[in-house]
């Protein structure tokens, strides 16, 4: 049996939070944040349970609408909430300056709050798998970027279907 283990490196670790700062706003509040993938089961199960509701277990096919699209950033800021944020590095601040103690409540009324553009990099970077894989290291004992995991050796390939002896394919 061949031993591929090499690659288990390259799964995302649903359990671990990872920081998120919200730059672009005053004082930069963050998050920790679990994985929005299937490494994280709880977020799964919630989010394969809310998608049988909308489509009433497949047999109902969806419409992209606006009111559809609010919809689902509404349930996403419920369930990234929920499932996902585990507290803040820097918690934002509410209107009267003061530091907002961290909930699900809160934290889904602050996914609310921000500009739409804001939330929705939030939540592409949680779904993004990468960015919950730990680094590991070359063989100089320096850190790998997570999509150099699993990699022997750098592509020298041009990204062309040509044979470099030929000149063609």
């Amino acid at each position: 049996m061949v031993d591929f283990s090499n690659y288990s490196a390259l799964r995302e670790d649903g359990t671990v939070a990872k920081a998120y700062p919200f730059e672009a706003l005053k004082g930069a509040p963050g998050v920790m944040s679990r994985p929005a993938t299937t490494a994280n089961q709880r977020y799964n199960s919630a989010r394969l349970k809310a998608l049988g509701k909308r489509t009433a277990g497949g047999r109902k096919k969806l419409r992209v609408t606006s009111q559809t699209i609010e919809a689902a950033r509404r349930e996403d800021a419920e369930m990234l909430a929920r499932y996902c944020v585990v507290s803040w590095t820097n918690p934002p601040l509410d209107v009267a300056g003061q530091p907002v103690p961290f909930s699900a409540e809160a934290c889904q009324e602050f996914f609310l709050a921000i500009p739409d553009w804001m939330f929705d990099d939030y939540r592409n970077w949680v779904a993004d798998p990468l960015n919950f894989v730990d680094e590991g290291e070359d063989d100089e004992g320096e850190a790998l970027a997570p999509e150099e995991l699993g990699n022997s050796s750098l592509s020298t390939s041009d990204g062309s279907a040509a044979l470099p002896e030929t000149g063609s394919a």
